[in-house]
Order: C-alpha cells, then sequence, then structure tokens
C-alpha cells in the first residue's frame, strides 16, 4: 500500500472511530458519564498529543512526533496546572516547550530514516 493509501486509510479510521465516540456520547448516558471525569480540556491536549503521534506512526511520517510532542507536553504543563492549582508556574514552565521540540526531533530521529542527525539535532 502506498503512503496516499495509507493516509486515506487512516483518515477512514479515525472518523469511523470518531463517529461510534460521538454516538455512543449521545446514545447511552452511563458511558457519557463514565468519560466526563477523563475528558477536561488539559487531558484532551494530552489525548489530540496521542492521537498526532499515533497518526505519524501509521502514516510513516516520523516527523509528526515533533508537533505531538509540544501538544501533548503542553497538556501535561495545564493538567499539572489544573490538578494543582498553581497558575503561577506558568511564568517559569513556558521554557520547556522548547524541551518538548528536542524530545519530538530525538522521537522523530528513533523512528525515521535520518537517526544520526536527528538525534543529534534533538539533543542540542
Amino acid at each position: 500500500m502506498n503512503k496516499q493509501g495509507r493516509s486515506q486509510l487512516a483518515l477512514g479510521v479515525l472518523l469511523i472511530l470518531l463517529g461510534a465516540w460521538f454516538l455512543l456520547d449521545r446514545t447511552v448516558p452511563a458511558f457519557h458519564g463514565f468519560f466526563e471525569q477523563y475528558t477536561e480540556w488539559p487531558i484532551n491536549l494530552l489525548l489530540i498529543g496521542g492521537v498526532i503521534f499515533i497518526l505519524g506512526l501509521v502514516l510513516g511520517s516520523p516527523g509528526l512526533s515533533v508537533p505531538a510532542a509540544i501538544v501533548a507536553g503542553i497538556g501535561g504543563i495545564f493538567y499539572y496546572q489544573e490538578t494543582t492549582g498553581n497558575y503561577e508556574s506558568w511564568s517559569y514552565m513556558w521554557a520547556l516547550i522548547p524541551g518538548f521540540v528536542g524530545l519530538g526531533s530525538v522521537l522523530a530521529g528513533l523512528l525515521g530514516d535520518n537517526t544520526a542527525h536527528n538525534l543529534k539535532r534533538g539533543m542540542n
């Protein structure tokens, strides 16, 4: 299967799963009640980062691990702030974002073709 075929297949599966999620959410009250505690907005950012990463793996595009690491990292920061109430920590936690870029580059290097270059770039 070529890259375009994998992209279309992954998008189709993602849309079917999303439709099933929305259908269950609207028709089964217990489903909505069970997942309500897990769908706070910081957790949604973590999940979106995970979906971007998995989508990059499925599509054979390891470069998607960089935006996945950024989104998931920011979601982790916001989750920490939401659970602890320590919103003042943003004054120094924003500096972690370039580290998330480096982490994404390291992941892209481990999963991609040009491993040595991406690992070196991610560690700088």
